[in-house]
């Protein structure tokens, strides 16, 4: 009678093993992968049914890198320039500044007054400083650095 049991016991722990370890069952398709993932069947010039799955990666496999870069490339759209007079009237530089950036609430940002390294207001308008907004979440790090070479080098 305890071989019985114990055999019975047996299969039950084998089942709930296996079941737990899903044996037998296809397995869930990867979350990116679309539901259905049934497998083309191609048939070769024999007549014989080959993977399309295989010959894809066959080609692939021989397939240059540097021609899709190259289209990738050429495809780009240019970017603009940059125009800094754009940027200083549409972030209303003027309103703390001036018009003629000779100051008024902010300090002038003349060739003559700006005698620092490019850097510094580089670093001012990213992060602000005292009354000064953040600016750089508004305009590109690219943006930023040619508006101080045009505030550094042009006179109004």
């Amino acid at each position: 009678m305890k071989r019985k049991y114990l055999g019975l016991g047996m299969v039950v722990i084998i089942a709930l093993t296996l079941s737990a370890c899903n044996f037998g069952s296809t397995p869930a398709p990867p979350e990116n992968t679309p539901a259905s993932t049934e497998i083309p069947v191609m048939e070769s010039a024999e007549g014989e049914h080959q993977d399309s799955d295989t010959d894809a990666e066959e080609m692939e496999s021989t397939e240059e890198p540097a021609e899709a870069e190259t289209a990738t490339a050429e495809t780009a759209p240019e970017t603009a320039p940059i125009n800094p007079e754009e940027l200083w009237a549409a972030n209303g530089c003027a309103n703390c500044h001036g018009e003629n950036r000779q100051g008024s609430a902010a300090p002038p940002l003349l060739p003559t007054t700006l005698t620092k390294e490019a850097a510094i207001y580089i670093k001012t308008i990213t992060e602000g400083r005292g009354r000064m907004p953040i600016f750089g979440e508004k305009m590109s790090q690219d943006e930023i650095a040619a508006l101080v070479e045009w505030l550094k080098t042009t006179t109004p």
